[in-house]
């Protein structure tokens, strides 16, 4: 754009331009405070009351479970529930058939990388109550791997939920295509986005590319 200015000051020298910009000044808009949405079905401390009748190893993903916990949540909310490997399949289960909660719909499934394990994320709702859970499960990643290996490794597996809801089986996918997580009993296990060869897990920390842009600063 500069370099077309330039040539066009040089074939015409004495050209002067009528334009002159008008500033333009932008409508204020009274501040409004948030208002959380009306309670949808179950509250927080209900879900988590109904969870823990069958599995008492659950809690709450960073917090301590107590009556003010529930009280400082937002009524819009999800339930953030962490649950043990052992768990989680029959734990999702439960959460589908049990006529309380009825959590029939799959959302999503994703995770997030940290240093030493990956968290694994069902959020599931009722379509006929209105609550959500997000469904946690921390998976340690496999130390065995030798360092100059891992970053295109498998490093950890979950249970596949592909048998309680068909949606989980693109949803899965995407996370073994970005992170490298493996699930177990999915009858399709393969890439989604990237090709088979494609060399590492691109939402992964460790992930590196010789097209990526170094940014520093």
């Amino acid at each position: 754009m500069a370099e077309a200015r330039t040539h066009f000051k040089e074939r015409n020298p004495d050209y002067k331009s009528g334009y002159r910009p008008t500033r333009i000044v932008k409508e204020t808009f009274p501040e409004v405070s948030y208002r959380a949405r009306k309670q949808q079905g179950l509250s927080q401390k209900e879900l988590f009351g109904i969870a823990q009748e069958k599995f008492q190893g659950v809690s709450l993903y960073g917090l301590e479970v107590s009556d003010e916990a529930f009280a400082a949540m937002e009524s819009d909310t999800p339930l953030d529930i962490l649950v043990s490997r052992e768990d989680y399949l029959a734990f999702a289960e439960f959460l589908k058939n049990d006529p309380r909660t009825q959590m029939d719909y799959l959302i999503d499934v994703t995770a997030v990388d940290w240093k030493d394990h990956f968290d694994l994320i069902a959020q599931l709702m009722s379509s006929e109550k209105g609550h959500k859970i997000f469904l946690r499960l921390s998976l340690p990643k496999d130390d065995s791997i030798p360092e100059e290996k891992r970053a295109k490794s498998i490093l950890a597996s979950a249970p596949s939920l592909s048998k309680l809801y068909l949606g989980a089986n693109w949803k899965e996918r995407e996370v073994f295509d970005m992170f490298g997580i493996a699930f177990e009993g999915h009858d399709d296990l393969r890439r989604i986005f990237l090709d088979e060869d494609f060399p590492g897990y691109p939402l992964r920390k460790d992930f590196t590319h010789p097209h990526i842009i170094s940014r520093e600063g």
